[in-house]
């Protein structure tokens, strides 16, 4: 998308080299974080036509399309995975960018209204379940069975790096 912005051929290459290693790795989507790259397979599909691109992207709708719901329209952050079997079901405020960024370009972009319509709740279920009311800021989980975000003593989330 931004080599198209840019009008050059610069992060295509870089793109698909991230892609074809992990292609031939082998990896899995049985989780939100496991959905990120179909965000990136399906920009370099659209680009070069490339099936095997596509194929990413197939797994990840089908994540998305099949996977359990555990609150309202929400997806188990940790689906089926390993790490889903030793964590209580919960949705992670995580899942905006690894599968509801790539849900609401693609649905829109390849005219799949299901995952249109699974991208546009998403945002009023994030804020319903996990952002605070008062701060207007966002914790990290939000415990499905217990019924309330953790931790729960305003720990918000955020991510932040060390600069030189």
């Amino acid at each position: 998308m931004l080599d198209d912005a840019l009008a050059e051929d610069r992060y295509l290459a870089f793109n698909r080299a991230y892609l074809d290693a992990h292609i031939e790795k082998g990896y899995r989507v049985d989780q939100s974080d496991t959905t990120a790259p179909g965000f990136t397979a399906y920009a370099v599909y659209r680009r070069t036509g490339d099936e095997s691109y596509l194929r990413v992207v197939e797994r990840v709708l089908d994540h998305l399309k099949n996977s359990e719901r555990v609150l309202d329209y929400m997806p188990n952050h940790l689906g089926l995975s390993p790490e889903g079997k030793l964590y209580p079901k919960s949705v992670w405020v995580d899942s905006v960018m690894m599968y509801g960024v790539f849900a609401s370009w693609y649905g829109r972009e390849a005219a799949d209204e299901e995952t249109y319509d699974f991208a546009r709740r998403q945002s009023r279920l994030f804020a319903e379940y996990l952002q605070d009311p008062e701060d207007k800021l966002f914790y990290h989980c939000y415990w499905t069975r217990a019924g309330y975000t953790y931790p729960r003593n305003k720990i918000f989330w955020g991510r932040c790096s060390r600069m030189g």
